[in-house]
């Protein structure tokens, strides 16, 4: 009798545990399943997409791409768990349609690799959106990211940047209630092995009235950054924010020069204009590096050698800062 007993007990624990297998599998399975129903689904509307523009039908292709920015508005809010109100594919000026061989993205045998790259492979988009957007909160930097603006409206740009490493680009930006202050964060997506490129993301902190921008690659910066509550500030010592403040000022001498190029007569006038927005370009990198990868950093002094070989020194005021 007890022997009947513990049979039927053990039956009774592998009759539950492999309901329980069968259970987690078949989540497993319904996941998949959505996620392959979702490729599909952005495949075709690609596809579709792609003949209404071949066509020239204009008004049959817009709503092709507003069912695929409606449909990756969907699979974006659940998998990276924001409120994203808005997914952009075409990205062609709004007003005069013109700028942007985005959307529809084109096929992987129409590609054609940058002539200073060595071949590589290349794959489609449209398919691969769905695990590419899922990968993302595995990262720890995204998880912050996500957990923080989560209750704000999102945007999620994305962009085909296969010629250069067959890449996909998705930028993810967010704003304060007030429209004041945007954070952004990019991840580039390899289409073929599906593997994120970036080891760690840049963080964009923006000032929208005055367009102000500070953005950092230092990962214990972004990490300080995403734990605050203030709604993008990225905390510098009183030394690196004295880098980042003339950093800005170099910024804004650079605009200045480029709309003084554009009321520019003379082709000489130009040249010159140009050759000094690339060395305020230049500098500007160099007080970034600084920021973010240290005085001391092979990248920094580097770059730092660089310029000095094309420009000359330093400016003295960069130059009394570091000392």
């Amino acid at each position: 009798m007890k022997t009947t007993f513990l049979i039927i007990v053990g039956v009774i624990i592998m009759a539950v545990g492999f309901s329980t297998i069968l259970f987690l599998e078949s989540n497993i399975f319904f996941e998949n399943d959505t996620m392959r129903s979702d490729a599909e689904t952005l495949d075709e509307i690609n596809r579709q997409a792609t003949i209404q523009k071949n066509n020239n039908n204009q008004e049959k292709f817009y709503e092709q791409t507003m069912l695929m920015e409606e449909k990756i508005k969907q699979i974006a809010s659940d998998s990276l768990e924001m409120n994203i109100t808005i997914a952009l594919v075409d990205l062609s000026d709004p007003e005069t349609g013109i700028g942007s061989d985005n959307f529809p993205f084109r096929n992987s045998s129409e590609i054609e690799i940058s002539k200073d790259k060595e071949p590589f492979p290349i794959c489609d988009i449209p398919e691969k959106i769905p695990i590419h957007l899922k990968k993302f909160l595995d990262e720890p930097i995204f998880a912050m990211f996500s957990k923080k603006y989560s209750d704000q409206n999102t945007e999620l740009v994305i962009m085909d940047e296969r010629p250069g490493e067959s890449l996909v680009h998705y930028g993810i930006t967010t704003k304060s209630e007030d429209g004041l202050f945007s954070a952004s964060i990019a991840f580039h997506v390899n289409t073929c092995t599906d593997e994120i490129k970036e080891n760690f993301p840049l963080l964009f902190c923006r000032t929208v009235e005055n367009n102000e921008m500070h953005q950092s690659s230092n990962q214990d910066d972004i990490v300080a950054s995403l734990q605050l509550e203030e709604f993008c500030t990225i905390p510098l010592d009183p030394w690196r924010n004295s880098i980042h403040e003339f950093g800005k000022k170099i910024q804004e001498k650079k605009l200045e020069f480029f709309d003084a190029s554009i009321e520019s007569e003379t082709h000489e006038e130009v040249r010159k204009m140009w050759d000094e927005r690339e060395r305020l370009s230049s500098l500007r990198h160099i007080t970034f590096l600084i920021v973010n990868s240290g005085l001391e950093s092979d990248i920094t002094q580097k770059t730092i050698k660089e310029y000095k070989e094309k420009f000359g020194s330093l400016p003295d005021e960069l130059l009394e800062l570091i000392e």
